[in-house]
């Protein structure tokens, strides 16, 4: 789609409602985690790269518990790279925040589902990573919150980027 659609004419909100309408909501065309992946990591990003106001309704699929497991994982994995981006300026200042907070909704809306959990820790771990501060703590926080919550696969996958920050890559570790 992406190599033969210009993002110019791909990244507008209407084809966005088309492809949340028709696609993500509509017969099982996401039924598993490589579909889902490829297709937030290749569309969703190349729109909301080329146009940053369609990220806050991206990322608002995260919280919306009447879609499926693959959509809600869409809403977080299309910003996987938020944090290796060169210019996210476009984009709101608490933006990396509400990443965050969308990874937390995504989990909480399917706590033991597998792949809520992977796809939150895979988009997660940048956050813990990143070189702001304050977003690593709300991630942090965040992580530790739900100490209940996360399995050791998901464990393993938050604290992959803590190459730097052993004690906390420690501490996410013996969550118990």
């Amino acid at each position: 789609m992406c190599e033969h659609e210009p993002a110019s004419t791909l990244a507008t909100m209407d084809t966005l409602r088309r492809l949340e309408r028709e696609v993500l909501r509509g017969p099982e065309y996401f039924n598993d985690w490589a579909v889902t992946d490829a297709f937030a990591t290749k569309v969703l990003k190349k729109m909301w790269k080329h146009n940053p106001a369609l990220a806050p309704t991206i990322l608002a699929w995260s919280w919306d518990e009447t879609t499926s497991l693959w959509h809600r994982r869409c809403g977080i994995v299309a910003f996987v790279s938020y944090w290796k981006e060169k210019d996210v300026s476009a984009l709101p200042d608490d933006f990396a925040y509400k990443i965050v907070d969308a990874c937390e909704a995504n989990l909480l809306a399917a706590p033991r589902e597998r792949f809520a959990q992977t796809g939150t820790a895979w988009v997660t771990r940048y956050a813990l990573a990143c070189r702001d501060a304050d977003v690593r703590a709300h991630a942090l926080r965040m992580v530790t919150k739900h100490s209940d919550v996360w399995t050791t696969e998901a464990k393993k996958s938050l604290v992959e980027q803590l190459t730097r920050d052993l004690s906390t890559a420690t501490r996410i570790l013996e969550l118990k």
